[in-house]
């Protein structure tokens, strides 16, 4: 995955005139340059920007630090030709791979087997293997095999990993539907919600991304000021019917009817909750985005 300096800059807390200095004077990363000469940094680029982080918070001078992490020889990644993106094995492998490096905090491992995905489609590494991956720390979490600890590491890296890619796709083109992504108050989990705001971006929709926790009434007052072509939440923790049924008449009442209103996740399974004007779509994702299809093409 490419970064820009902006981006590694905002990532890291170093700013843009130090990583510049760093490469310059110490050759600690070689980013690859665009025709138009705008620097772009590779995961394994981050990886060596963080080992000299992590030696620098420990006291070592910036010359040392990079002496060391210039002697240190990385993790080698497996080159990107050997995981073409039809080979669901090959991203089993990378899946079960990532996920042991995270969960003994090996950031820099991490990174360097994730460099394998560089060329794999977005929606596939999200479907093979970011989500399989979290499925299967969630689990462990629950049968105690794996910390608490462990589960949010591995929860940070993914979630970082997708608004990294939300980012390097947001290029709608001019006119092209706004869609709102925001999650209710209390509903802190966003990962859903982040990977429809990616296969949103990924269809030509404008996608104004909100995150986790939004105050109701902000939320109606953001939504009514721009007049979004929809807007999408998400609802993963277990709340009662009446509950979801009352959130989703309040946005209803106090959203304009011109904007289509979409809930989902697990919150919303129970096939019988209707309110007019709102589309309940439970674990149907691909319903939400047969629905956006439909949406935009309708301009």
């Amino acid at each position: 995955m490419g970064y820009q300096i902006k981006m590694v800059s905002d990532m890291l807390g170093i700013p843009k005139n130090t990583l510049i200095a760093w490469e310059r004077r110490y050759a600690i990363v070689d980013p690859i340059r665009t025709e138009g000469g705008y620097r772009v940094y590779s995961d394994q680029d981050l990886s060596v920007l963080r080992r000299v982080q992590a030696l620098l918070d420990q006291g070592y001078k910036i010359g040392e630090a990079c002496d060391i992490v210039l002697a240190a020889p990385a993790v080698d990644a497996v080159p990107l030709r050997e995981v073409p993106n039809s080979d669901r094995a090959a991203l089993t492998d990378v899946k079960e791979q990532l996920k042991g490096r995270l969960l003994v905090f090996d950031r820099e491992g991490a990174d360097a087997i994730g460099n394998r995905l560089l060329v794999v489609p977005f929606e596939q590494v999200i479907d093979d293997v970011y989500f399989p991956l979290l499925r299967e720390v969630g689990q462990g979490w629950e049968l105690g095999n794996i910390t608490v600890v462990q589960e949010h590491y591995c929860t940070a890296y993914c979630r970082e990993k997708l608004l990294v890619m939300l980012n390097s796709v947001q290029m709608a083109a001019s006119g092209a539907p706004e869609v709102t992504c925001a999650t209710p108050p209390g509903e802190h989990h966003e990962l859903g919600l982040l990977a429809l705001a990616l296969r949103l971006s990924l269809r030509g929709f404008r996608v104004v991304y909100l995150g986790a926790n939004l105050p109701t009434n902000e939320l109606i007052h953001h939504v009514n000021a721009r007049k979004p072509a929809a807007l999408c939440l998400s609802m993963i923790h277990l709340r009662s019917r009446g509950e979801v049924l009352s959130y989703a008449r309040e946005l209803r009442a106090g959203i304009e009817p011109t904007v289509r209103i979409a809930i989902g996740g697990r919150a919303t399974e129970d096939s019988s909750m209707t309110v007019q004007g709102v589309s309940f779509a439970g674990h149907g994702l691909p319903e939400w985005l047969a629905s956006a299809e439909r949406l935009r093409h309708a301009g």
